[in-house]
């Protein structure tokens, strides 16, 4: 309870003699009392709790966990009923011997390598693991399982960079199709403004402007759609709501400059059309 910082909203945990004596009692996550017992409930201390055909009587109920990330992947411990290890080897397991996992925690962060290595020793001691013979136990260090999180992160990140790729891309490709459409409309109108002196360089530069006009649009919903949708998940999940500025302002700068990339073939061919061809058209 204290390594994983549980704290109690009634009660308290089980005893070290409640352990030894393998007494039926338990504790129950905040999630798991409002299953059992239904939503609001109060005064559960003393109730009886049935696992595998056998009353537990409740002595401590956990308080609701603030944790975002501990909702997010289920640790919380909010759904979790907790009974003596004893009780568990014998009335729950039917082992009377040995247990599945232990937590530990050490000293301080700089310890962390020296405690791995004390348990490993103390436990291959235990379980007569001689000279180079295999362990027959994993240890797992927070460490090593930040590092798996980043590992996933940083594929999930790739994912959906992917993703954004490939849906900017269509969406360029999109863009030309309209500014070719555009143009083939507006033959004639190109053909009169060059008649009367319009250079190549100010029929290119009107259509580069149109397409950045169109990209930049899109950028500004999708921005304002993506601040929105972020808000709602960080009072959903309980994360802080911070808008960082660069990466907003990358994101437009990304949209307009796919405007910019796949409006130029339009803008050119526009720009090299014959007046005398497209104002008969």
């Amino acid at each position: 309870f204290d390594i994983a910082g549980l704290d109690f909203a009634e009660g308290a945990r089980y005893s070290e003699s409640a352990n030894k004596a393998a007494q039926r009692v338990a504790v129950i996550g905040h999630t798991a009392k409002e299953d059992i017992f239904g939503e609001g409930a109060t005064k559960v201390l003393g109730e009886k709790v049935r696992l595998k055909g056998q009353n537990y009587t409740i002595i401590g109920v956990l308080a609701e966990s603030t944790s975002a990330l501990g909702s997010i992947f289920g640790d919380d411990n909010s759904e979790n009923i907790f009974v003596p290890t004893k009780t568990a080897q014998q009335s729950l397991l039917g082992t009377n011997d040995h247990v599945w996992g232990v937590i530990a925690e050490a000293k301080s962060k700089e310890s962390i390598d020296q405690a791995e290595k004390e348990i490993t020793e103390l436990l291959r001691k235990r379980h007569k693991i001689r000279g180079e013979d295999e362990t027959d136990f994993q240890i797992q260090t927070q460490e090593q399982f930040l590092e798996l999180f980043s590992t996933i992160l940083g594929v999930f990140t790739l994912f959906l960079s992917a993703l954004a790729a490939i849906s900017l891309i269509v969406g360029g490709v999109g863009i030309m199709n309209i500014m070719l459409v555009t143009v083939s409309e507006r033959t004639k109108e190109i053909g009169l403004r060059k008649a009367i002196g319009a250079s190549r360089v100010a029929i290119l530069i009107q259509f580069l402007i149109e397409a950045l006009l169109i990209t930049g649009a899109g950028g500004v919903v999708g921005i304002v759609v993506g601040l929105l949708v972020s808000y709602g998940v960080s009072l959903i999940a309980g994360f802080d709501f911070i808008i960082n500025v660069g990466t907003v302002g990358m994101a437009f700068g990304v949209s307009a400059a796919f405007g910019l990339v796949f409006g130029m073939y339009p803008a050119n061919k526009a720009s090299k059309l014959d007046p005398i061809i497209a104002l008969r058209s």
